[in-house]
């Protein structure tokens, strides 16, 4: 799957990235698998994509807006740093950001994974934690 994450449960911060060609079936996957975790309130995501092709449609994305709110129902408030280093990924992810109208859910799109951890006050190495695809 290109999507993979890790879960670090005594930080409570969710490692996702993505490589390669993702598409909007692999999003639905991903989400539905978060739903079945044991994710906890307050929920920090650092979000790379900056090794993936984005390949899904505008209207893809919008119908992506329910299972956004349904994760953020059932584990509460979650800030993401979205990390996106092309032009096409970066500006899919601030569309992302502008649809997702949850008041639990704060996004902030980067291009580089130093500027997301500060956001998101994430300590340490640039590359520690995050899954290896």
């Amino acid at each position: 799957m290109p999507i993979s994450y890790t879960y670090d449960r005594e930080c409570n911060i969710l490692y996702e990235n993505g490589s390669g060609e993702v598409t909007f079936e692999d999003f639905v996957n991903y989400r539905m698998e978060l739903l079945s975790g044991d994710l906890q309130p307050n929920l920090r995501c650092l979000i790379d994509y900056t090794s993936a092709q984005v390949n899904f449609s505008f209207n893809e994305m919008v119908s992506l807006m329910p299972s956004t709110k349904q994760v953020s129902q059932a584990i509460g408030s979650i800030k993401a740093a979205i990390c996106a280093s092309d032009d096409l990924g970066f500006g899919m992810a601030c569309m992302y950001s502008a649809l997702i109208g949850d008041e639990n859910i704060e996004v902030m799109v980067f291009r580089n994974l130093k500027d997301a951890r500060v956001w998101l006050g994430i300590e340490g190495d640039e590359e520690s934690n995050l899954p290896v695809s």
